[in-house]
C-alpha cells in the first residue's frame, strides 16, 4: 500500500481516494474479526481475529493519517465513517489518544453533512476515549448528548451504547448509583434489540459500579450473568472480562480456591484473542489467590 500523499494535486488526489476505499473496505473487514459480528467481509489480508489484529497494529498510523488527509481535502464520508470502523480496536488497545483524535475529526465531518446517526456515533467513541484518559467529566457530558440526541431520533439502540458508556464515566466520577441506572436502562434496550453482547457488557459494567458500592454479592451476579450471555454468544473476550471481574469479587470475599479457577480460564482466553497486558494480570491474580 503506497504512503499517504503529502500534497493533493489531481492525479496524488486520485491516488488518496484509492486508498481511502481500501482501507474504508479493509477496516471494515477487521472490525467485523475484532468483534465477531456476522457477516464477515472476505479480504485478502487476513482470514481471522489475529490476523485482523496483526493488519490493524500494522497499518495504526497510517490508519489514523488517513481520517487527517480525508477531513484536510474534504472526503467527509472516509472521514466520519473511518473513525467509527477504527473504534472498537483503539479501544481495545487502550489507545485512547488516537481514539480521541479520530473521534473528534469524524464528529466535525458528520456535522458537516448532517449525518445525526454517525454524529452521535462519534460523540459516544468521543465519550469513550475522554473516560480512557480519565477526563471522566467531560466523558459524562459527552455521553449525556450522545444519549439525548439517540433518544430524540429514535435510535434504541445506539441510546443503549451511549448509556453504556455514559454509566462508565458516572463510575469514574464516584456517582455508581446513576452509573448502575445507567447501564441497567442500557441492558434493557440492548435486551429489545437483540443485542446479546451490549447485554453482556451492560451487566458487567452494572457489576462494577455495585462492586464499588461495596454490594459484592449483587456484583458477583451480575458478572456471572454476563459470563452466561457472552458464552452464549460466542463473545469469548466478554467471557474473560467478565470471568476477571468473578475472581477479584472472589478474592475479596477470601474464596480463593473459586478465583484462581477464573482467573486461569481468563488467562486463556486473553491469550487466545490477543490481549498480553490482561493475560499477564490475569496470572498475577493467580498468584496473588494462591
Amino acid at each position: 500500500m503506497a504512503a499517504l500523499p503529502h500534497s493533493y494535486g489531481d492525479r496524488v488526489s486520485f491516488d488518496l481516494d484509492e486508498t481511502l476505499d481500501y482501507y474504508l473496505i479493509t477496516t471494515e473487514a477487521a472490525d467485523e474479526r475484532l468483534r465477531g459480528l456476522p457477516p464477515v467481509p472476505e479480504t485478502e489480508e487476513f482470514t481471522d481475529r489475529q490476523g485482523a489484529l496483526n493488519w490493524l497494529d500494522t497499518h495504526r498510523d497510517s490508519l489514523v493519517a488517513a481520517v487527517q488527509a480525508a477531513a484536510d481535502v474534504g472526503r467527509d464520508y472516509a472521514a466520519k465513517s473511518l473513525p467509527l470502523l477504527l473504534a472498537y480496536y483503539l479501544g481495545f488497545r487502550s489507545l485512547f489518544d488516537d481514539l480521541l483524535l479520530v473521534s473528534r475529526i469524524g464528529l466535525d465531518a458528520a456535522r458537516r453533512v448532517s449525518d445525526r446517526a454517525a454524529e452521535c456515533g462519534a460523540l459516544t467513541n468521543l465519550g469513550l476515549a475522554l473516560y480512557g484518559l480519565r477526563r471522566w467529566e467531560e466523558a459524562v457530558t459527552v455521553q449525556q448528548e450522545a444519549a439525548a440526541i439517540f433518544a430524540e431520533t429514535g435510535d434504541r439502540h445506539g441510546q443503549a451504547h451511549a448509556l453504556n458508556n455514559l454509566g462508565l464515566a458516572l463510575h469514574g466520577v464516584h456517582r455508581d448509583d446513576e452509573a448502575i441506572s445507567a447501564h441497567r436502562e442500557a441492558a434493557v434496550l440492548y435486551r429489545a434489540a437483540s443485542d446479546g453482547q451490549g447485554v453482556g457488557n451492560a451487566l458487567n459494567n452494572v457489576g462494577l459500579a455495585l462492586q464499588a458500592t461495596h454490594r459484592d454479592d449483587e456484583a458477583l451476579y451480575a458478572y456471572r450473568e454476563a459470563a452466561v450471555i457472552f458464552r452464549e454468544t460466542g463473545e469469548r473476550y466478554g467471557v474473560a472480562m467478565a470471568l476477571g471481574n468473578v475472581g477479584n469479587v472472589l478474592s475479596e470475599l477470601g474464596r480463593f480456591a473459586e478465583a484462581v479457577t477464573v482467573y486461569q480460564e481468563a488467562a486463556v482466553i486473553f491469550r487466545e484473542t490477543g490481549d498480553l497486558p490482561r493475560e499477564l494480570a490475569a496470572l498475577e491474580n493467580v498468584t496473588a489467590a494462591r
